[in-house]
C-alpha cells in the first residue's frame, strides 16, 4: 500500500506541467485538424506556430553560420582592423518588446524583399558605428563619450550603409539554398515610428550578431516578420536537404574515383 500511494506522486513530479485534461485536448485537436477537408481554411493559431518555428531554429542557425564567417572578413578588411562577430542564436519577440530594448541611437534600415510581401529590417546599434569610424580613421575608444548622442554624422552614415548592405547581401546568399530572394534598401531612419515595419504585438524573428573590437563594439540584429518564413515553411521543415540529384551522382562518382 505505501508503494502504491507513492506511485502517482513519482508520476506526477515527472510531468508537473500539462494534466491528463490537456494532453487528451490536444490530442482532440490534432484528430480535429486530421478530419478537415483538404482546401477547407484552418484557423491560424500563432502560439503553435511558435513552437514550429521554435523547432526550425537550428536549420536558420545554420543558414545564418554560412555567412557570419564571410562578413566578419568583409568587415576586417573594411576598417582595417582585427574584430570578431559572434552569431546569437535566432530568437522569437514581438516587434514592440524588441525595439523597446533597443539602445538610442540606433540605426534602422528597412529592405524591401522580393518577391516576399513583407520587409526586412537590419539595425546597428550606435556605440559600434562610433566604434567602427574611430577605428576606420585610426582613433582610439572614444566611442563612450559620443553615446549621449540621438543622431548619425554623415560619416557614421556612410559606414552604416556599407555595413548594412552586407549584411542584406551575405544573408541573401546564405538564404539562396531555400529561397532565391532580391534586397532592396529603401529608408534609414534613427526613429523607428518612420518605418512601416511590424506591428508592436507582430512576432519577429531576431537574428543578431554581436561585433568586438578590442573591448568596444555593439550588435546588428536582422529582423523578419515570423509570417514572411510561410513562403519557405516546408522547406525550412526538411532542413538543408537541398542538394540536386545530379549534384549527388557527381560527389558519388568523384569518391569513388578517388577510392
Amino acid at each position: 500500500e505505501p508503494m502504491a500511494a507513492e506511485a502517482p506522486t513519482a508520476d506526477n513530479a515527472a510531468r508537473p506541467d500539462i494534466s491528463n485534461a490537456e494532453v487528451e485536448a490536444l490530442l482532440q485537436k490534432g484528430s480535429n485538424a486530421a478530419a478537415a477537408a483538404p482546401g477547407v481554411p484552418q484557423p491560424y493559431d500563432l502560439v503553435a506556430q511558435d513552437r514550429i518555428v521554435r523547432g526550425r531554429m537550428p536549420t536558420l542557425d545554420r543558414l545564418n553560420e554560412r555567412w557570419v564567417t564571410e562578413f566578419q572578413r568583409k568587415l576586417g578588411d573594411l576598417i582595417h582592423q582585427p574584430l570578431e562577430v559572434t552569431l546569437q542564436e535566432v530568437q522569437l519577440a514581438p516587434y514592440g518588446k524588441w525595439l523597446a530594448a533597443l539602445p538610442v541611437p540606433t540605426s534602422f534600415n528597412l529592405y524591401t524583399i522580393k518577391p516576399w510581401p513583407r520587409n526586412a529590417l537590419v539595425a546597428v546599434d550606435g556605440k559600434l558605428l562610433f566604434a567602427l569610424v574611430d577605428r576606420y580613421y585610426g582613433g582610439g575608444a572614444r566611442g563612450a563619450a559620443k553615446l549621449a548622442r540621438e543622431s548619425l554624422t554623415p560619416t557614421e552614415q556612410r559606414l552604416n550603409k556599407l555595413l548594412v548592405d552586407l549584411v542584406a547581401d551575405h544573408f541573401r546568399r546564405a538564404l539562396a539554398p531555400v529561397a532565391a530572394l532580391e534586397f532592396q534598401h529603401a529608408q534609414t531612419e534613427v526613429n523607428a515610428s518612420y518605418l512601416n515595419m511590424a506591428t508592436p504585438s507582430e512576432t519577429v524573428v531576431v537574428t543578431r550578431v554581436e561585433v568586438t573590437l578590442n573591448a568596444s563594439g555593439g550588435s546588428i540584429c536582422l529582423i523578419l516578420p515570423l509570417s514572411s518564413f510561410e513562403p519557405v515553411r516546408d522547406k525550412l521543415a526538411e532542413g538543408l536537404k537541398t542538394v540536386s540529384p545530379e549534384t549527388r551522382q557527381r560527389w558519388r562518382n568523384g569518391l569513388r574515383a578517388q577510392l
